[in-house]
């Protein structure tokens, strides 16, 4: 914000404050506002969308009694594939929150070395 706010003396339309924004600032504001964003925000969002259970478990479908299931005439191994995407889905979710721990701390880094290199 503050960028646009000291193009705003220099340029004579709002299209030129946008013209004066770089792809490096751009990434910039990208990452500054993912870094606001706390894993416990993320956490919320599976855990209120079902995905996640309060233990931060991935929620798997429950059977339906067999006498109300309305998918009783599908085959076994459709419901195991769906079984297997729970399992994957469970894995992709736990890889995910390790990845965005490790590039949170990569970015940490990253941004010691350009402000020691900055100053």
């Amino acid at each position: 914000m503050t960028h646009v706010i000291s193009q705003i003396e220099d340029c004579e339309t709002a299209g030129d404050v946008c013209k004066s924004i770089n792809v490096l600032q751009a990434i910039r504001w990208i990452e500054q506002a993912w870094e606001a964003v706390e894993p416990s925000i993320i956490l919320k969002c599976f855990t209120n969308a079902g995905v996640l259970d309060k233990e931060r478990n991935v929620v798997k479908a429950l059977a339906p009694p067999s006498d109300e299931d309305p998918f009783s005439d599908l085959e076994d191994d459709v419901l195991q594939g769906a079984s297997q995407l729970a399992d994957e889905l469970s894995k992709v979710v736990s890889k995910a929150q390790s990845l965005y721990l490790k590039q949170r701390l990569k970015n940490a880094v990253q941004k010691k070395i350009t402000d020691f290199f900055n100053s």
